[in-house]
């Protein structure tokens, strides 16, 4: 007996679609604005860059709340065929001129709220075009470039959601290679430090409980110091690593390249570094918007126009929103890399352990899952392993987790 014929949005590579084919209305308003940003036709009127953000940020809007709602679902996880979003993504991929016409909206010559909008509307594909995106940035090292560039730039929503699509990119180890070596792991290291000074109550809980801990491990330190036992911190000096060396192989053959001698230096003024930055603690989360370069050169940015309001007439999140999503995105990035040597020390430096026991203070799920992966990652080097610990962070993620269970 023949077997049923495979409904046809189960095979891309043959399916052939028009918008009067197109079952549901989101299928057929998501064909209509993906058909207009990509026409050529020199007798109709070009885009403005208002129509083009508009509906860049309307396409990406449709995929974040039908990806949303599948996800309550959860039928299917992993499978999004034959599922609203499946054939939503399926539309674009149809379009052969779709994801090109959006890497060249990432030129140089694009305002920044059309590369925001963009990046935004390549995160929302990244279900089904994870892969994608890793090649567009590990085969063009222009694009990866820019991209670094684009996560640490003034502007806020583009920064926002470039982070993001670099988050994706991290997830491969060859980017990754590459990024670790430049100067964007330090600023991102910077703005997730800047990120837990604005949460004045988290920041202050963790300060107290880092503080609590320190004091008791010191105690514990002069019960045992007349025994003769001096714990050396010189365990982590073969750190000395090459390129895209991890701690995991640190003790391969030491070569020559990233001296790490600052690692227990910067460990030992730790507890320093949090009295130090308890009085700064006194912004809101909401009030951290200007979280690249100065303050004052932002807020110059807005009052000149080089920076624009988000606004909800062109589909653009706000800035509660961005300021969220950024958050997590960099920790993310962060994660990806916190296996490198190359990262250890500048962590330690920007104060990584009080950085994560504050995002462990926090009431939001998303933050704390997200803290607990980095972590994960970071607990590849020994000596942030026992810093967590005297630092009581390990207690504290054992009671959060039990709390979970």
């Amino acid at each position: 007996m023949a077997s049923p014929s495979p409904s046809p949005r189960s095979h891309r590579e043959t399916l052939v679609v028009s918008a009067e084919e197109l079952l549901h209305p989101l299928e057929a308003r998501v064909f209509q604005l993906s058909q207009e940003l990509t026409q050529t036709d020199p007798q109709v009127p070009a885009l403005s860059d208002d129509e083009v953000i508009t509906k860049l940020n309307m396409i990406a809007e449709t995929l974040e709340e039908v990806e949303t709602n599948f996800r309550k679902e959860r039928s299917s996880p992993y499978r999004r065929d034959g599922h609203l979003i499946g054939n939503l993504l399926q539309v674009l991929e149809q379009n052969e001129d779709f994801y090109p016409m959006l890497e060249g909206k990432l030129s140089d010559l694009s305002m920044n709220r059309v590369k925001a909008a963009t990046c935004r509307l390549l995160l929302a594909t990244v279900p089904v075009n994870s892969r994608a995106i890793v090649r567009m940035l590990d085969d063009d090292e222009e694009m990866l470039e820019r991209v670094c560039g684009f996560a640490t730039d003034a502007d806020p929503g583009l920064r926002c959601y470039a982070t993001g699509l670099l988050s994706v990119g991290l997830r491969d180890r060859s980017v990754a290679d590459t990024v670790v070596n430049n100067d964007t792991p330090v600023k991102l290291l910077k703005r997730a430090r800047m990120y837990a000074t604005k949460l004045e109550k988290e920041r202050q809980q963790a300060v107290k409980f880092i503080q609590d801990h320190l004091r008791l491990a010191s105690s514990r330190h002069k019960k045992t110091a007349g025994g003769g036992g001096n714990t050396s911190t010189k365990a982590s000096t073969p750190q000395r690593s090459l390129k895209r060396k991890h701690s995991d192989i640190a003790n391969r053959t030491p070569a020559h390249g990233n001296d790490h001698g600052e690692i227990t230096d910067a460990t030992a003024s730790m507890e320093t570094e949090e009295e130090e930055e308890e009085p700064a603690a006194t912004v809101t989360m909401q009030q951290s918007w200007p979280i690249s370069g100065g303050d004052e050169d932002v807020l110059g940015a807005f009052e000149d126009g080089s920076i624009v309001m988000p606004s909800p007439e062109h589909h653009e999140e706000d800035f509660k929103r961005l300021v969220m999503l950024e958050l997590l995105y960099t920790l993310d990035c962060l994660g990806s890399m916190g296996e490198y040597l190359e990262i250890f020390a500048p962590a330690l430096k920007e104060d990584i352990i009080g950085t994560v026991i504050t995002f462990l203070h926090s009431k939001n799920p998303a933050v704390i899952s997200h803290t607990m992966t980095l972590t994960s990652h970071f607990l590849a080097h020994k000596k942030f392993s026992f810093s967590l610990a005297e630092a009581g962070g390990v207690d504290l993620l054992f009671t959060l987790l039990s709390a979970l269970l």
